[in-house]
This record gives structure tokens, C-alpha cells and sequence, in this order.
């Protein structure tokens, strides 16, 4: 089976690429993740125009009503340059819940602000879990024993907390349970929301190991010792085919993953959960080799490939982690007799 983006796809990647190039260029991404919100709320203002926020929103909502897998690319871009913006949780947890939801109100009074890159939706995956983009999201959405409910800003206190990873600001938040509005779903739809999450996350990661790849080859082709570049030696090699297996494979699970979540009556449980733990898996490699393979260099502040491995460590955590998509996989594999 030879599986690829569609023409359309492809060019909506492409155009996306092409804006995270010019707006988030890696000398500016020291900058971008350290917390510079003028130029995070510029790309969120051009990928919001390009229509990456509308993509899988349908058109009733003033959405492209492009299927859903076109996202899995985009959050790839977004881990590729270490975009500090919510992306992830709007695109692959605020739509979803808000499209699959069978509350009419809420679909029409959310879906429509959310398609135009109006609102930043943060995500609270389990009580008291501290919340990326907390401190700065115009919605809070909170699962709690596998519901999900949904409270605006106005009503979110949040407290900045210190973060390994600058790319994503952490808050302790504390809502009222007055201000909680409940998004409710069917068990299929919740079963789906769970499986986009779990392809957004591998998307991103997958992106992240490949700039660690990507930095790793451009060091090893310039770095000489015994008067030639360390990228001839043959361990060297053996290292970066190994990163490259295991980035592709994770590409090839996320990018299927996204398509059968896409297909009616398909189950995307399976293939997304494999996804994320290969992802998982390949950053833990690309981040130990490549890191390895840098030598003192990928340690300093100055060279940021400290970018991409911190943002690794906290995508393999977030939202379960990895040991809630292995869960899945024994529920869905090994089904009760």
C-alpha cells in the first residue's frame, strides 16, 4: 500500500512550510521559545490567515472543511520549528470536542471564533496536571474521568509556574466548578477525540526528531577529528540510520493514524496509539544519540538544540503520556473475554 497526501494536501503543507520558514527560521527560534510573545502572536496571526486553524473545521462553521489528516503535517511543521504557540491543543483536542460534539450552542458559539485564529484553546488532560499556555489561553478545556468540560478565560485564575521547556509556559490553574460548561459526547465521539490527540502528539514529535536528526547531520558532516568530519566514521553512521528508521516509521504510523481516523466507521483507536508510543520512542532515540553525537556543544544555551530536546521530554508526558496510549492499545488489542 502506497500511502501519500492528496495534491490538495500536499500544497497546504507546503504553504504552511513555506510561512514557518520565513516567520521561524531556526536563528529565531531561541527568541520564539524564550518567550517573545510578539513574534508568537505574529505567526499565530499568519497561520490564522493562511487558514491552518479552520483547516478540518467544516464549512458551516466558516471552516475549509478539508478532512482531519491534513492536520498530522502541520503539527509535524509546528514541532519542526518549536513553534510556542498552542497549536496542538487547539487543532488536535479544542475542534475535535467542539465538531464531534452533540451540543448544537456550543458548537455555534465556539467552532466559528476558533476557525479565524480568534481564540487560543489550553488543556487540562487530568486534575491538578499543571497546563501549558494556562496564563495566556482564551479557553480552558478540562477533562475529568474521561468528560470533558469547557471554561473561558474570564473565570480561570492561573500562576505561572517554572518550566524545563520555554517553548511551553506551564500554569497552575484553579476554575470554579460554576464556570465549567460540560461538552458532552457520545462514546465514540470521546473515543475519537482521544485518538486526535494521540496523532496530534505524534505529529509534533515526529517533527521534533527530525530537526534533532537534521542538526545532528549538520554537525557530524562539520565536526573534524583525526583530520576528517566525525559523520564519516562508521558507528557515527550506524547511529544516524538508526535516528532516521525510527523517525520515518513514527512519520508512517502518525501520517496512517491521521488517515484512519479520517475514514468513516474506522477505528482509529489502534493505529493512533501506536503512533504516539512509536513517536515517543523515536524522539527518546534522536534526543539520546543526537545529543551524544553533538558532544559539549548540544549542552550550551548558544547552539539550541536544547530547544527540541525539552520540547520532547514535556510532548512525551503531556496528556497521559505514553503509558495511557499503551493502555489503549491492551484495551483495544487484547479486548475483555
Amino acid at each position: 500500500m502506497i500511502f501519500d497526501l492528496s495534491e490538495e494536501q500536499r500544497e497546504f503543507r507546503d504553504a504552511v512550510a513555506g510561512l514557518c520558514a520565513r516567520s521561524a527560521p531556526p536563528a529565531r527560534a531561541l527568541a520564539h521559545a524564550g518567550g517573545d510573545d510578539d513574534l508568537a502572536d505574529a505567526i499565530w496571526a499568519e497561520l490564522a490567515e493562511l487558514g491552518v486553524m479552520g483547516a478540518a473545521v467544516p464549512e458551516e462553521f466558516d471552516g475549509l472543511g478539508l478532512p482531519a489528516e491534513v492536520l498530522a503535517p502541520i503539527l509535524e511543521l509546528a514541532g519542526r520549528h518549536a513553534l510556542a504557540i498552542p497549536l496542538l491543543e487547539t487543532l488536535a483536542v479544542a475542534l475535535p470536542l467542539l465538531t464531534l460534539t452533540s451540543d448544537e450552542e456550543l458548537r455555534r458559539t465556539w467552532l466559528p471564533a476558533l476557525a479565524a485564529g480568534e481564540l487560543r484553546a489550553a488543556v487540562q488532560y487530568a486534575p491538578g496536571d499543571p497546563v501549558a499556555f494556562g496564563a495566556t489561553a482564551d479557553l480552558l478545556l478540562l477533562r475529568e474521568r474521561g468528560c470533558w468540560s469547557l471554561v473561558p478565560a474570564a473565570a480561570v485564575e492561573a500562576d505561572a509556574l517554572a518550566s524545563i521547556d520555554p517553548a511551553r509556559p506551564l500554569a497552575k490553574v484553579r476554575v470554579a466548578d460554576v464556570a465549567r460548561v460540560p461538552i458532552p459526547l457520545s462514546d465514540d465521539a470521546r473515543d475519537a477525540v482521544e485518538s486526535s490527540i494521540e496523532v496530534g502528539v505524534a505529529s509534533a514529535l515526529v517533527g521534533v526528531s527530525a530537526r534533532i536528526l537534521e542538526m545532528t547531520v549538520e554537525h557530524v558532516a562539520q565536526r573534524q577529528q583525526f583530520g576528517r568530519p566525525i559523520g564519516s566514521f562508521q558507528a557515527v553512521k550506524h547511529k544516524l540510520a538508526d535516528i532516521w528508521m525510527a523517525v520515518e516509521s513514527a512519520r508512517s504510523a502518525s501520517w496512517y493514524a491521521a488517515h484512519r481516523a479520517c475514514v468513516p466507521d474506522g477505528d482509529g483507536e489502534l493505529p493512533s496509539a501506536v503512533a504516539r508510543v512509536a513517536a515517543v520512542q523515536a524522539a527518546d532515540l534522536a534526543g539520546q544519540d543526537g545529543l551524544q553525537l553533538h558532544g559539549a556543544i548540544g549542552f550550551t544555551w548558544e547552539y539550541p538544540l536544547h530547544l527540541w530536546l525539552k520540547l520532547a521530554r514535556s510532548l512525551a508526558v503531556e496528556f497521559g503520556g505514553p503509558a495511557a496510549s499503551i493502555q489503549r492499545l491492551r484495551a483495544v488489542a487484547v479486548p475483555a473475554v
